[in-house]
């Protein structure tokens, strides 16, 4: 099983980076929206959930990522 998982890494690694860059443009896009609906109410603008998780679910998955040789 550990043999398996650490041949998975190099296949995975590039879905994760990819993951960590679309999360991020997606939050920004959201939250581009949010804040333009907001403005056209002329209400104060606070990022959603919805925002704030993408922003950090990123970053989420790049960490729990492994980065040594060993398995965890």
């Amino acid at each position: 099983m550990r043999a398996i998982c650490q041949e998975a890494i190099p296949l995975a690694r590039p879905i994760v980076e990819k993951f960590v860059v679309l999360a991020h443009a997606a939050a920004v896009e959201i939250e581009q929206q949010e804040a333009k609906l907001f403005a056209e109410w002329q209400l104060a603008y606070s990022p959603s959930q919805l925002v704030t998780t993408l922003r950090t679910i990123g970053d989420q998955a790049d960490s729990a990522f492994p980065r040594a040789s060993t398995p965890r």
